[in-house]
């Protein structure tokens, strides 16, 4: 395991397997795993050094002791938040680390457990699929402390679930359920409680095992919303059509062999 964060009490825990599965952990359990600012530019750290690896085939993001997380460090809003200019450097890490996972290249699997709010739900936005246990509770509080949602956020919820969810948590407040939110398309699935990190590592190895360039050529798809992000995706599903791997699969078809995809 290896950490990234100010602390060893409030940081990002980074954990591999030998199918290329990364986990990340937001670890602050004392506060329900709310992400200080070293979290922040800690998940960018470790985001920087998964991205690099060219084992990698899926990550997991989770909270750590039973809570994905209780958003932004409130704690640390008073020193550093305190003007204009000190709340746009700090809102800078927050957007910046986001941003970082959104841009992962591999898929992205999140794994919701108790509570998962604000800037929680942020992160758990960014993910291709979303496995929510029946104690996860979401909520943005945003209109409660005063505070403007970020707008991309805003539309990433979007996108991931439709309007009429992400007005009622901004607007009403509302705390959904586990259950209310995967009727609202928000998640793939709703496990139980004790069943939850077997469904996500179940469902993280089955991507694992396929071909990595595929992979990549659908993120690169199902994120084409402008010209540039369409012909990216076009470019990557050519890859795949002159890849090593296909070439392999397709002469393996009249066997029983196992293709071990390379990525190539």
């Amino acid at each position: 395991m290896k950490t990234f964060g100010d602390t060893e009490a409030a940081s990002v825990r980074l954990t591999w397997d030998a199918q290329g599965i990364a986990r990340l952990t937001l670890h602050q359990p004392t506060l329900r795993n709310a992400v200080s600012r070293g979290m922040w530019r800690g998940l960018r750290a470790a985001l920087a050094e998964i991205g690099a690896e060219p084992a990698l085939r899926v990550v997991i993001l989770q909270g750590a002791e039973g809570d994905f997380s209780s958003g932004a460090d409130l704690s640390e809003f008073l020193a550093l938040r305190s003007d204009p200019s000190a709340t746009a450097a700090y809102n800078a890490d927050v957007r910046a680390a986001v941003a970082a996972l959104a841009a992962l290249a591999v898929p992205l699997v999140a794994e919701i457990r108790g509570v998962c709010m604000g800037a929680g739900l942020a992160l758990v936005a960014q993910a291709d699929l979303r496995v929510l246990a029946e104690d996860a509770r979401l909520a943005i509080p945003a209109a409660r402390l005063g505070v403007a949602y970020d707008p991309d956020w805003v539309t990433r919820l979007v996108t991931a679930s439709r309007p009429e969810f992400v007005a009622e948590l901004i607007y009403a407040g509302r705390r959904l359920s586990g259950a209310e939110a995967v009727a609202r398309g928000f998640a793939a699935a709703l496990a139980p409680d004790a069943a939850v990190a077997q469904q996500v590592g179940d469902l993280a190895a089955a991507i694992a095992r396929g071909a990595p360039l595929t992979l990549r050529a659908t993120k690169l798809a199902l994120a084409a919303s402008t010209p540039e992000g369409a012909a990216a995706a076009r470019q990557a599903a050519r890859d795949c059509d002159e890849s090593e791997d296909y070439r392999r699969a397709i002469a393996a078809l009249g066997s029983k062999e196992q293709v071990e995809f390379r990525g190539q």
